[in-house]
């Protein structure tokens, strides 16, 4: 009787065992079933999840660029093109202020002259002569005023007396001075010489003995002008000048010139 009282017992035991055994690989069946079912019902959460690791490793690389950050700007020289100049590095340094240069073609100038003047008549009224020439050089282009005293020659004139008869000869002095306007244009030669033609016009007076006559001249001609220094200069006048109320006043003038760049 007790061995069959206890065969019931051992029998819900084995029982109870078995039903554990089999519930084990239902529920992870079961398991795995439902992870299938919700990656299926939301596939976009793995990806999720791999940006979300990926930024951080972008955001891990980028601290470490800006502390590299000085490194890079020392080698950006080697980057930089071959023959391109570097750029200052001073942000307060800057260019000295260009000093304005003097052009040695322009300004003032005042000069003496001396010289002759040879008549192409029978008198010669110019002779000797000496002055004065002051203009402003606009760098091409000269204007300026021009004075010139001529100690002029003596003549033997015939003596006439009332009844219009010579009766004689008298020596008188004849000369002549003139007053012109000056302008002409320079031609560069070389850097230190220069050929100015220009044109004379301006009033002379003509003397003979006690008496004058003011009348006009004109006077073509061209000086050649050396400059020693970028204020001194040096050159010699050539000119053909004549005296309109006298047909017969007619001239070559030559004389030198010396001045200075005020």
């Amino acid at each position: 009787m007790r061995t069959q009282a206890l065969a019931p017992v051992h029998v819900r035991w084995i029982l109870a065992c078995s039903l554990t055994a089999l519930a084990l690989p239902v529920s992870a069946v079961r398991a795995q079933d439902d992870l299938d079912e919700m990656m299926a019902t939301d596939p976009d959460r793995p990806a999720e999840e791999e940006e979300e690791a990926g930024g951080e490793e972008d955001s891990e690389a980028d601290d470490d660029d800006d502390e590299k950050a000085p490194a890079g700007e020392q080698g950006s020289d080697e980057e930089r093109p071959p023959g391109e100049p570097e750029e200052p590095t001073d942000e307060g340094q800057s260019e000295a202020p260009v000093e304005p240069v003097d052009d040695p073609t322009k300004g003032f100038r005042i000069g003496a002259l001396i010289g002759y003047g040879a008549s192409l008549e029978d008198y010669n009224p110019w002779g000797p002569g000496f002055g004065l020439q002051a203009g402003y050089d606009l760098g091409t282009f000269v204007i300026g005023l021009r004075f010139v005293y001529y100690l002029g020659d003596t003549v033997e004139e015939p003596r006439i007396n009332n009844f219009e008869e010579v009766i004689g000869t008298e020596s008188v002095t004849i000369n002549v001075w003139e007053l012109s306007l000056d302008a002409g244009f320079d031609l560069a030669l070389s850097p230190a010489v220069t050929l100015r033609p220009g044109l004379g016009l301006g009033f002379a007076s003509l003397a003979s003995g006690n008496t004058s006559e003011l009348t006009g001249a004109v006077s073509p001609g061209a000086a050649l002008l050396f400059a020693a220094t970028d204020s001194f200069y040096v050159g010699l006048d050539a000119r053909f000048q004549v005296v309109t109320s006298s047909p017969e006043a007619k001239g070559l003038i030559f004389l030198a010139t010396a001045g200075v760049r005020l």
